[in-house]
C-alpha cells in the first residue's frame, strides 16, 4: 500500500474513532474549534449617559446601525454598552457605544489625618447635611493635650474646640449616611450607611470610614441610570428605548 493510501486511510480511521453515535446523533471525542469569526466593530466611548441616544441617531444616519429595534442596553452601576443583534457563526454582539462614569478611589477602611480626610469628604462626596456637619466636627478637633476621645456605644465623642465656650467634647454618629460619588454625574449619588471611626495616632487624630453595607448602593445606581435612559428616549419619541438588561 503507498504512502498516500495509507494516509487516506488513517484520516479515514482516526476520523470514525473520534465520533460517538449517541441516538439519532453524532458527537466528537475531541475538542472542536471554530475557526475565527469576522473582527466585530471598534465601538465609541462617551462619559454622559445623554450621549447614548445622540450617538445612535448618528450612527443610523450613517448605516453603522441597520435597525434600532436590534439594539440593546446592558446597564452596570458604572457603565453602559448599547449592542447590537446576535452575528456570525459564533453568534457575537457588536458593541457600538460604552459610556463609563469611571471609578473615583475611595479609600474607605483606611485612617488618614483629619485634613485629608476632610478633603476627601468635600471633594468625593456628594454635598448633604450629614456630610457638612462631620467636616465641621473633624475641622475643629483639638490636637493637643486636651484631645479626648470617648465611645459610648451609639456615637463617639471627641474634644474640640469652640471660640466662645473653649474645649468641649462633640458627637459623632457611629453611623452616617453619605453618598460618594461612584455613578454618572447626571444622577442622584445613591447614599449608603458608612460607620466612622476617630481614633489618637502618633502623630495627631485619625479617621477611617467604613463601608458595611458592601455593593447595596449598586442597586440603587442601576434603577437610576435605567430609569435616566428610558426618559432620554421619551423626549425623542422617533427613537423608541432599546430593551434595558441589568447587569
Amino acid at each position: 500500500m503507498d504512502q498516500p493510501v495509507r494516509f487516506a486511510t488513517w484520516v479515514l480511521e482516526n476520523a470514525a474513532e473520534a465520533q460517538v453515535m449517541i441516538g439519532d446523533s453524532v458527537y466528537c471525542r475531541g475538542d472542536i474549534k471554530l475557526p475565527p469569526g469576522e473582527p466585530l466593530p471598534e465601538h465609541m466611548s462617551a462619559s454622559t449617559l445623554d450621549a447614548i441616544p445622540r450617538i445612535i441617531e448618528y450612527e443610523m444616519t450613517r448605516d453603522t446601525i441597520e435597525n434600532q429595534d436590534d439594539l440593546l442596553l446592558e446597564v452596570h452601576p458604572t457603565s453602559v454598552g448599547v449592542y447590537g443583534a446576535l452575528e456570525g457563526r459564533h453568534r457575537l454582539r457588536p458593541c457600538y457605544l460604552v459610556c463609563s462614569a469611571g471609578e473615583p478611589y475611595h479609600p474607605f477602611g483606611v485612617s488618614m489625618d483629619l485634613e485629608a480626610f476632610n478633603v476627601w469628604m468635600r471633594t468625593g462626596f456628594a454635598q448633604s447635611e450629614q456630610r457638612d456637619a462631620l467636616v465641621t466636627i473633624l475641622s475643629n478637633v483639638t490636637q493637643d493635650d486636651r484631645l479626648e476621645i470617648r465611645d459610648t456605644g451609639a456615637t463617639q465623642q471627641v474634644t474640640v474646640t469652640d471660640g466662645v465656650a473653649g474645649a468641649q467634647l462633640a458627637d459623632i454618629p457611629k453611623v452616617m449616611k453619605l453618598a460618594p460619588f461612584r455613578t454618572f454625574a447626571e444622577l442622584e449619588q445613591p447614599e449608603s450607611e458608612f460607620i466612622v471611626r476617630i481614633k489618637k495616632g502618633q502623630h495627631g487624630p485619625t479617621v477611617a470610614l467604613h463601608e458595611p453595607c458592601g455593593a447595596r448602593w449598586e442597586l440603587a445606581a442601576l434603577a437610576s441610570i435605567r430609569e435616566y435612559v428610558v426618559n432620554l428616549f421619551v423626549e425623542n419619541p422617533s427613537f423608541p428605548a432599546p430593551p434595558v438588561i441589568m447587569s
